[in-house]
């Protein structure tokens, strides 16, 4: 392509996204420990803002904020692994045959959550409609905050997903972040 071909192609362009219309969306996020509008926020913390990405610590790995301390022992320790057929012995090779966990993903959840959070009702009743079993922590109260802190969680809403021997397999802050991963995990029979 020439250059006049891409002016003009740049032109259209704008001419289009000039021509758009819709409804502006309010985005709300936590700015120095409380939520407001990011249209209301300075040049700064703007720029900050467009920077963030959500990520998750790998297990094992110490945060900066230390090493987070362990969540309580499973309530079942017991492991459902799954044997390769007679007939295909060979079809699990590796070093541990894939349990039943890994291949219907997580089976219950705990939902953390504090009366003031704006975001909570959303992610809780997004968990409702999953048919997960599940339960929420309020950690305004003291049994909320100690389990809180034995999970090392740090913001609400968060939903750590449990599978069926009790290990975290994934934790999320959203309903976006939720609706991603349990689309990715098999339908159960």
């Amino acid at each position: 392509m020439d250059t006049a071909t891409i002016e003009k192609r740049l032109a259209g362009l704008k001419a289009d996204l000039a021509s758009v219309q819709g409804t502006p969306t309010e985005v709300y996020s936590r700015i120095v420990g409380y939520y407001r509008s990011v249209k209301n926020w300075n040049a700064g913390k703007r720029e900050e803002f467009s920077h963030r990405a959500t990520y998750r610590l790998p297990s094992g790995i110490p945060s900066a904020l230390g090493d987070a301390p362990q969540p309580p022992a499973p309530v079942s320790g017991h492991a459902l692994l799954w044997e390769a057929p007679a007939e295909h012995p060979d079809l699990f090779t590796g070093e541990q045959a894939p349990t039943l966990s890994d291949v219907m993903g997580p089976a219950s959840y705990i939902l953390f959550t504090r009366r003031s959070c704006p975001n909570c009702p959303a992610v809780r009743d997004y968990l409702e409609g999953t048919g997960l079993l599940g339960r929420e922590a309020d950690v305004d109260s003291p049994q909320g905050l100690e389990l809180a802190r034995a999970y090392g969680v740090l913001s609400c809403p968060t939903a750590v997903l449990r599978d069926l021997e009790d290990r975290e397999v994934y934790r999320a802050y959203s309903v976006t972040e939720l609706r991603a991963f349990l689309e990715t995990v098999p339908e159960t029979a």
